[in-house]
């Protein structure tokens, strides 16, 4: 059986309207990152690369509220592994 107009409604309204995730302490964007580290854009992405690469930092996706609604974005933090960079 097909939803009716009404239950469609309902059901795009709330995906529409999807809450924010709760996101793990340690974990924040770039740009959060960026203003904690006192650096540049680009600095704060070179660095954040070089954790990923590592295996020093994950990127996960959290919904947050965004200027255009709730949307998934990227949040960095620590590798639970607790992994140690390798000397070069």
């Amino acid at each position: 059986m097909e939803p009716t107009t009404k239950d469609l409604f309902a059901r795009l309204t709330e995906a529409l309207n999807c809450r924010e995730d709760a996101v793990p302490q340690g974990f924040k964007t770039r740009a959060d990152w960026q203003k904690q580290w006192g650096c540049s854009s680009s600095h704060a992405k070179k660095l954040i690369n070089a954790g990923l690469e590592g295996g020093l930092m994950e990127m996960r996706r959290f919904k947050v509220k965004r200027t255009q609604g709730v949307c998934p974005t990227p949040h960095y933090g620590p590798t639970s592994s607790g992994k140690k960079a390798r000397a070069a």
